[in-house]
């Protein structure tokens, strides 16, 4: 067989993913094509053995529930009140019956009942007049009802059309006084009582809710729109999974009887227009159907998602499939492999470039482009290096640049101040003073300067704030003299002495105080501490301080502090900064790197 000439000219690579697309497709393809008409079928028949399964587990549940409700009765049956009432001849004052200790028996069996059980209420209905003394006492107001009150009621006409001596009451069955007061389903038994040689009827009453059932019912439920219910001999459902669809997909009692005699399994019927599955299960003491509905429409939409679920696991496998061609084309193109790790090495560090390739073919031609692009990204590298160092060489001068005016302008302030009194020995003391604070602020023009320095600095600026506020700071200094020599950014001391004077100190009703500075080696590190027994600070100002978000009481000194803290990590890094706490006056440590001023 010629192949031609188009498919022979194709790359390596290409040739060998779509041999393995091919390989990978065509077994895909025939499965689909053959089994697609079967798998709708498949997977709809297996839906509907796992729902009957699940369905069919229910039914002991059920029976138990229903069990426990007619047991609760036969509780009640045997109990001395019910015996004295309903089994024997009774002559006397049906009153002193409901006063006597068997009506407190009575009681106590129903309360139990009610604590341990299903069942949430019990009540006796009797026929006597509603003004007759009985219901006054303690037993008739929690135990007895006029008949009147359920005369109307649906299980009331069905007692007085039919011989029956019980009955299992749904919700429809019963009256709205009743579902209010005890519950939406209930066990009745009808008996008779002979009170002053009258026969009078009553009707004992086990209420409980039909959630028992529907709880059940519930846990069969797989398939969306699907409904299961509970329906009696009377087309009334007993419980339900959803009512409108229990209602939507109704089906006759005498029907179901016939459809379960031809088949025990689910049957496919036409209900309100629709296809659906219909199972059923006899419970045959109290000849109740539990009916399960699966309809059609919903199932071929599992179908359907299914068979999606199997085209995007076929459409993974291509995908697999093109990814080991590739992987298999890569192993037999050496240069390409090897092009391709060195590649891979710029996630850990800067390209490097490889040898110049000695063919021209597309590998070569791949590697000198790989080359090209390697020597224009180290040179955008380099660039970008430079740019951030100049940035970050900017960034440091323009907060520097935010302080000096901040304490000129405090300065400057306290000279107009002592002008307007008529000092003018003083004024010309400050004048001096804040000459010297700018010659060592200004001198050699550097962003550093020493820890000697900048004490003089600090001094210098104590003096001037004394004088302004009468002697009334003390400054005490301890450093060590082999720290002196080392370098710190200037104007680092200053800002913070200003904040702990103007709102430290000075908030005091003294308006006088003591700041102490301090400094020691500790882990290759210098740690300055500042502290005053000023007011202090809170929480929220300690956590402003440091940030941007500074109050507009405290904003001329914070920006300043805020500045410091940033100046200090642009120079040294993260570790490196101001740390705040406060403990009846404030304490500032300021961590910096140690750096010996140079000779120079």
């Amino acid at each position: 067989m010629k192949i031609p000439v188009r498919i022979r000219s194709l790359r390596l690579q290409t040739k060998f993913v779509l041999c393995i697309l091919l390989a990978a497709c065509l077994p895909i393809i025939t499965i689909g094509v053959v089994f697609f008409g079967r798998f709708y079928d498949m997977l709809i028949s297996d839906t509907v053995k796992s729902e009957q399964v699940q369905t069919a587990s229910l039914i002991p549940k059920i029976k138990e529930r229903l069990g426990s409700i007619t047991e609760s009765m036969s509780e009640i049956e045997a109990s001395d009140l019910y015996a004295t009432m309903f089994h024997g001849e009774f002559d006397g004052d049906p009153v002193a019956l409901m006063e006597s200790d068997q009506a407190d028996q009575f009681a106590k069996l129903a309360e139990s009942i009610i604590q341990e059980t299903a069942v949430t209420d019990i009540k006796i209905y009797c026929s006597l007049d509603e003004d007759s003394p009985i219901y006054e006492t303690d037993f008739g107001r929690r135990f007895l009802v006029p008949e009147d009150r359920i005369k109307t009621t649906y299980w009331h006409g069905i007692f007085s059309a039919t011989p029956s001596a019980s009955l299992h009451c749904p919700k429809f069955y019963l009256g709205n006084y009743e579902i209010e007061n005890y519950d939406d389903c209930a066990y009745m038994i009808r008996r008779s009582w002979l009170v002053n040689r009258k026969f009078e009827t009553c009707y004992l009453a086990v209420y409980y809710p039909s959630e028992i059932y529907s709880g059940l019912l519930s846990e069969s439920i797989t398939v969306d729109d699907s409904v299961s219910y509970i329906i009696n001999e009377r087309e009334a459902v007993i419980a339900t999974t959803n009512e409108a669809l229990s209602g939507l997909y109704h089906l006759d009692y005498y029907d179901i009887q016939a459809l379960l005699m031809a088949s025990n399994s689910f049957v496919r019927q036409d209900v309100s227009g629709g296809s659906v599955y219909a199972a059923f299960y006899y419970i045959e003491e109290t000849r109740w159907f539990v009916v399960t509905v699966l309809p059609e429409r919903p199932l071929l939409h599992m179908a359907n998602r299914t068979f999606i679920q199997f085209v995007i696991i076929c459409i993974v496998s291509l995908v697999l499939s093109i990814l080991v061609a590739i992987v298999i084309a890569h192993s037999m193109t050496r240069r390409i492999s090897k092009l391709s790790k060195q590649m891979s090495s710029v996630e850990e560090g800067a390209p490097v470039p490889m040898k110049e390739p000695r063919t021209r073919d597309e590998v070569g031609k791949l590697i000198s482009s790989y080359n090209y692009m390697t020597r224009e990204i180290n040179d955008l590298m380099q660039q970008q290096k430079k740019t951030a160092e100049e940035l970050r060489l900017a960034e440091f001068q323009s907060l520097q640049a935010q302080i000096n005016p901040h304490f000129l302008y405090n300065t400057m302030d306290m000279i107009h101040w002592m002008s307007l009194q008529g000092r003018n020995e003083e004024v010309s003391e400050v004048v001096q003073n804040l000459s010297r604070f700018y010659k060592l602020t200004l001198s050699r023009k550097r962003d550093l300067s020493s820890i000697e320095n900048e004490l003089e600095h600090a001094q210098v600026y104590l003096q001037l704030m004394n004088m302004r506020y009468d002697d009334k700071i003390d400054l005490v200094v301890d450093v060590p003299n082999e720290l002196l020599q080392y370098r710190i950014p200037k104007l680092t001391f200053q800002p913070i002495l200003e904040n702990s004077i103007l709102h430290g100190i000075l908030e005091k009703e003294e308006k006088s105080g003591t700041i102490v500075l301090t400094a020691w080696e500790e882990e290759g590190d210098i740690v300055i501490l500042i502290s005053d027994d000023g007011v202090g600070m809170t929480e929220d100002e300690i956590a402003r301080i440091l940030s941007e978000n500074v109050s507009h009481e405290r904003k001329g000194s914070s920006i300043a502090i805020y500045n410091i803290h940033n100046r200090l990590r642009l120079l040294y890094g993260e570790p490196y900064g101001l740390t705040y706490q406060s403990n009846g006056g404030c304490d500032v440590t300021i961590r910096i790197p140690k750096i010996k001023k140079s000779s120079s």
